[in-house]
């Protein structure tokens, strides 16, 4: 595995925000569960994909990161104020907000964090904005555990915590606790399985 530890100010990013040539900040996929991956004090930003998209792992944890613009330029959608001439807002007609996911301003399949078949995860005092899908976790803790508390996580375009399946197992063992998980267009948290 690997262990990434900044100092405050470290970032690691793209220069702006495009679609169409950012993809991952950071991926793995890994085949034997046995890898062990940490972020701690790290700012990720501008993913056209994933800040951080991981795959069959042991354990990963993020810790005092800030991941924003990540899957999403931020622009064109406010969760926080009413529509105006140039944004779409929380209170846009259906073809309003139609018209903004047919820009390009957004990946379908990006965000802030994205980790999937892992067994211990720990993700703490993180402060996630603006990004397309802010923590998507899909079938982790089994077996293991996961903790995910004190983060800051705030308008993102999809669930500010989605915990999910993808084959009927779900996340198991997780505890989730003193988040702050407000403005987010889809859901505070959505917990499907598990």
């Amino acid at each position: 595995g690997l262990s990434f530890y900044g100092s405050d100010g470290s970032s690691i990013r793209y220069l702006t925000y495009n679609t169409a040539s950012n993809t991952n900040i950071f991926k793995f996929t890994g085949v034997t569960n046995t890898e062990i991956f940490k972020f701690k004090n790290i700012d990720l930003w501008f993913a056209g994909e994933y800040a951080i998209n991981i795959t069959n792992a042991k354990q990963v944890d993020i810790i005092d990161c800030t991941l924003n613009f990540n899957g999403w330029s931020g622009t064109g959608l406010s969760t926080i104020s009413p529509l105006t001439l140039s944004t779409a807002g929380y209170d846009s007609s259906q073809g309003d907000l139609q018209q903004f996911y047919t820009n390009t301003i957004q990946s379908l399949d990006g965000g802030a964090i994205y980790i999937n078949n892992t067994t211990t995860i720990q993700i703490i005092g993180n402060r996630i904005r603006r990004n397309y899908n802010s923590i998507k976790l899909i079938n982790c803790g089994i077996g293991g555990n996961g903790f995910i508390t004190r983060n800051i996580i705030a308008e993102n375009i999809q669930s500010g915590l989605y915990l999910g399946t993808d084959n009927n197992t779900g996340c198991q063992n997780m505890i989730v606790s003193m988040n702050y998980s407000s403005y987010n267009a889809n859901t505070g948290i959505s917990i499907i399985g598990g």
